[in-house]
């Protein structure tokens, strides 16, 4: 039985990692998004040469339009999704109490 696409919103190095890595060895088709298309095709490399399917694409989750676009083309060529993982960051280095009302907005974006 083909296991249905998993779409990894936010590809890095811990959480989007460990997802896909999960998924893909139960025979999932992978889809990692992220805003860095160089460092997650190296996480993909990690998947692929496992013998495992795992594409990269480039989407900002800060943009819907955009993120709904990526997210659409990777249906079209890896198949409809079975899961779908939210999982974007934005790393920078602040303390809570001086973090603008902009820069809040910011991030949740």
């Amino acid at each position: 039985m083909s296991q249905g696409t998993a779409i990894i919103v936010g590809a890095g190095p811990g959480l989007g990692m460990s997802v896909a890595r999960a998924f893909a060895g139960e025979g999932h088709p992978v889809a990692l998004l992220s805003r860095d298309l160089g460092t997650t095709q190296r996480y993909a490399s990690e998947l692929t040469e496992a013998g495992l399917v795992a594409r990269v694409y480039r989407a900002d989750a800060g943009d819907p339009a955009e993120l709904t676009d990526v997210i659409d083309l990777a249906i079209h060529e890896l198949g409809a999704p079975e899961v779908l993982v939210y999982n974007p960051s934005l790393m920078q280095a602040d303390r809570p109490a001086e973090v603008s009302a902009k820069d809040w907005d910011r991030t949740l974006r």
